[in-house]
């Protein structure tokens, strides 16, 4: 392997651009497509998959968000695909779930 991808997705997610208050509400994932992790600013379970079918209309654009009950409590949930570089894409999509 050329690129240690993970360790560069968990750097981004280690350095969100968000206060300390906003930050224990807020979960950032790196996922691939099909919802798997590969990322997350949180300890989370190995198994962990994010529920892309629940939120097919999100995911299938370009960015965008909604707002969702979650458990009983209400998040906004963001994501935006990775555009990339040159003729490469990782094909990832990062997310960011914010209890409001």
């Amino acid at each position: 392997m050329i690129f240690k991808w993970e360790a560069f997705a968990q750097a981004i997610l280690q350095n969100l651009p968000v206060d300390d208050v906003e930050k224990e509400r807020t979960l950032g994932l790196i996922i691939e497509s099909d919802g798997t992790l590969v990322a997350s600013s949180r300890q989370l379970s190995a198994d962990y998959r994010f529920p892309v079918e629940r939120f097919s209309a999100l995911m299938a654009e370009r960015k965008g968000y909604v707002s969702e009950p979650i458990d009983g409590n209400n998040y906004c949930i963001a994501q935006a695909k990775a555009p990339g570089f040159e003729t490469y894409t990782t094909g990832w999509h990062a997310v960011l779930m914010q209890e409001i």
